[in-house]
């Protein structure tokens, strides 16, 4: 599977495509949509500013629109969107219902932690 994925940006993505970028990718913040969902909308800029913040730029930001995603349809019936998912080395480690940039915040600042390198003495 070849993607051309851009970290700067929040990217579209599939059923199809998210196993293959969560393995790909140390971490990955996924936002479950629903076209009916006023939420979603509201945030939907504010996802493109996290995405565009230098600060995660070790994130790479999905949408996954649940209605032309069967298995998200799923997630996101179960649920509620937008339903936000964090992985981070292929692992899922969260996932809620959120409703403002502030949590979508905290969530990557809790879970999605930058690669820490450490610096061997000799």
């Amino acid at each position: 599977m070849s993607l051309s994925i851009d970290r700067r940006e929040l990217q579209e993505a599939t059923d199809a495509d998210l196993r293959f970028l969560v393995q790909e990718n140390r971490c990955v913040l996924v936002k479950f949509v629903d076209e009916d969902c006023k939420v979603c909308l509201e945030l939907a800029p504010q996802m493109t500013a996290l995405a565009n913040n230098p600060q995660y730029a070790h994130v790479l930001f999905l949408r996954i629109d649940s209605g032309e995603n069967p298995v998200s349809a799923q997630t996101v019936s179960f649920h509620s969107a937008p339903f936000i998912v964090a992985y981070q080395d292929g692992q899922l480690l969260h996932c809620e219902t959120v409703f403002t940039e502030g949590r979508v915040r905290e969530i990557l600042d809790t879970f999605l932690v930058p690669e820490t390198t450490s610096v061997g003495t000799s």
